[in-house]
């Protein structure tokens, strides 16, 4: 069966954890499938993160990062960047011939503004503890005396209040869009002393976005009337420097190679936070993080040598870490093939692949020690199960580039994971014919694979028959029992349709395995997807799943059916927080939304809040994934039924009533 991977639940929705990759090897590729169904579109930012670089070779490289301050009251507070200028010329107008672009980053709107994927949505709730990179890319050498951010023209951004006051006629938890007084495309500010963007040099501009509310919404899904003004931060206080030297031997041979370039991960994952090109032997990166230290793992890769690595390495705000590399010129060639279904034959979608190299200071088996190594390259499948996806002469796939002949001592591995089935870490190396190969493949001629699953089916239902020429779209989702940690989702969302009242599924699973399901409506409103569901969240906890592959486990009717229930929310504080402190929702012991990490922060922002349908849940806070202190129980209130004005579209067993407006629960402190 084609596969459709997972996304991370964002925005107090489901957020996966960063668990080192090498402990779990179920590991998710993360596409779009929660972020429509109650995450609404999906940020990026937090404490340390961002989008993969647009490396571009030009006499100097600049860094553009965001922090943010937003106003209260909100669940989210989504910003759509479009690009950023720089002009030599302070107060310059908008039309001057000066200013110098810097585009959304390569791959960075993937999961971004659905609107416009060509932009970068952040959300200013994870801006307020740490630095989020936009991009590094390559300007003129000059000094810049003034930058511009420039927002969605269309859709500048979206706001998503928690629920409000009784009878205040506005609806929480639903995207309000925000407009300017006048048409403000363009946030300018003048650069305090000019930034000095020198040759072969990394320059780093920090920009504070703040956002103010000038007129509420004065009707549901109506638009908030907002001002953003931008003002430069000291990079220094969010970011840290990784610098270094790459001494190489040998001389490379072949056309069209990639860049030697150093790349940084979040430690113990393959989440490419930024990369620099080596120049003349050097390199400079510019990573967010934390006061107390961000931990990173670096590689080397591409110009025709092999790969070194470098793992944990701390990075702190406003020091410089030094660590140098050695590589040497090596024949590349390619790994390649298709990973297929063992049940059906099919090729897997979106299947993800990860190529495992160690520290040359540490040579080691990667497929038999995978904790030793660090992720150098990724990959992942098209729609027949083939990857490397095609790339361009100037974009070439890093699969398509691997080095051939290897340090002694040194084998690479391939992690091969995909949604729903059963995970391989095998052995694996590049040829200049064919796909290279790897251990247990099925071919000989490349690295092909067939991944094992299993099945459990079952019944999805709403309370009440749907009105004739409606329907509704619901999304099953699997974990690891008593862990918040997806394994599945079905490769499409199960519709009900008007007449009916229910629909079978089928979802894929791995083998061996017991699982924690729970349910949601993708329910619409205004004409788009709801951000948060207004039907109940069903859940039915310790499924065991078939013992061989390709076998059904049938679960029938164990989930509820789904009720219209309306939005509801509940917010709260956190007694001195870090940065990995998170809140965690479950329900009836099985876990469903979590703070973001990176969201709490002692003397920056203690505060959280949830949108949740009307239920009974259990919060816990927890320090680094494990629980502290005792949890808190909730009844989130279903508001009271009304006719007009109907603020929720979800259909219930009454066709003359809807759920009212929603009320927000404070909760004790944390």
């Amino acid at each position: 069966m084609p596969n459709a991977n997972l996304n991370l639940f964002e925005h107090g929705s489901r957020v996966k954890y960063r668990r080192p990759w090498w402990a779990v090897l179920p590991l998710l590729a993360p596409v779009a499938i929660f972020a429509s169904l109650i995450a609404g579109t999906s940020g990026c930012g937090g404490g340390g993160g961002g989008p993969a670089i647009s490396v571009v070779p030009t006499p100097g490289n600049v860094e553009i990062a965001f922090i943010g301050q937003p106003p209260p009251g909100f669940r989210n507070v989504l910003l759509n960047i479009s690009t950023v200028r720089l002009n030599p010329t302070a107060n310059a107008s908008v039309n001057d011939s000066h200013w110098v672009t810097i585009p959304v980053a390569t791959n960075a709107s993937s999961g971004m503004n659905v609107a416009n994927p060509g932009d970068l949505q952040v959300d200013l709730n994870q801006l307020q503890t740490g630095a989020t990179l936009f991009n590094t890319y390559g300007v003129p050498v000059n000094v810049y005396n003034e930058a511009q951010v420039v927002v969605d023209v269309n859709v500048p951004g979206v706001l998503v209040p928690v629920c409000q006051p009784v009878l205040s006629g506005l609806e929480g938890c639903i995207n309000y869009p925000m407009t300017f007084p006048a048409l403000q495309e363009a946030i300018t500010f003048n650069i305090s002393g000019g930034l000095n963007v020198g040759k072969n040099t990394l320059s780093q501009l920090l920009i504070n976005l703040n956002l103010q509310l000038i007129q509420n919404a004065t009707s549901p899904g109506g638009p908030y009337v907002v001002s953003v003004t931008a003002s430069q931060a000291s990079a220094g206080a969010y970011l840290g420097d990784v610098i270094g030297t790459v001494k190489t031997s040998g001389t490379p041979s072949g056309i069209h190679l990639r860049p030697l370039t150093v790349s940084a991960e979040l430690a113990g994952t393959s989440t490419v936070v930024a990369s620099a090109n080596v120049v003349g032997g050097n390199y400079t990166l510019g990573l967010p993080a934390a006061q107390s230290g961000t931990a990173y793992d670096l590689f080397v890769s591409g110009g025709g040598f092999d790969y070194d690595a470098a793992r944990g390495v701390v990075v702190k705000p406003g020091q410089n870490t030094t660590v140098d590399f050695q590589v040497t010129a090596r024949t590349t060639g390619a790994i390649s093939g298709t990973i297929t279904d063992q049940c059906t034959g099919a090729g897997i979608q979106g299947a993800t692949l990860e190529l495992l190299a160690p520290p040359q200071s540490s040579p080691t088996d990667c497929s038999a020690s995978p904790q030793n190594c660090v992720v150098v390259a990724t990959a992942s499948t098209d729609n027949q199960g083939n990857y490397p996806l095609p790339g361009t002469r100037s974009i070439v796939p890093a699969f398509s580039q691997v080095p051939t002949q290897l340090p002694a001592g040194t084998t690479l591995g391939l992690q091969i994971s995909a949604t729903g089935y059963n995970s391989m870490l095998v052995q694996a190396h590049a040829s200049t014919s064919g796909g290279g190969g790897c251990t247990n493949s099925s071919s000989t001629t490349d690295c092909s694979q067939s991944l094992e699953t299993s099945y459990i089916t079952g019944t999805l239902a709403t309370t009440g028959y749907l009105p004739s020429g409606t329907s509704m779209q619901a999304q099953v989702f699997a974990e690891n029992t008593g862990t918040n940690a997806l394994v599945s989702a079905l490769t499409a969302p199960a519709v009900i349709r008007g007449g009916t009242s229910s629909v079978p599924f089928t979802l894929n699973v791995p083998v061996g395995g017991t699982f924690d399901l729970f349910a949601s409506a993708i329910d619409p409103y205004l004409g788009a997807p709801d951000p948060y569901p207004g039907h109940s969240i069903e859940v039915v906890s310790g499924v065991a799943g078939p013992a061989s592959a390709c076998a059904t486990t049938d679960i029938a009717s164990a989930i509820a059916p789904l009720n219209c229930v309306g939005h509801g929310s509940v917010s709260g504080s956190v007694s001195n927080p870090d940065l990995q402190t998170t809140i965690e929702v479950s329900k009836n012991n099985v876990q469903l939304f979590g703070t973001q990490p990176g969201l709490l922060d002692s003397g920056i922002n203690t505060n959280y809040s949830f949108c949740l349908p009307p239920d009974s849940y259990t919060l816990q806070r927890e320090e680094d994934g494990s629980p502290v202190g005792l949890p808190q129980a909730v009844t989130v209130a279903q508001p009271s039924p009304t006719s007009t004005p109907c603020p929720s579209t979800c259909f219930g067993s009454s066709s003359s009533s809807c759920p009212g407006e929603c009320t927000n629960q404070v909760l004790n402190p944390f």
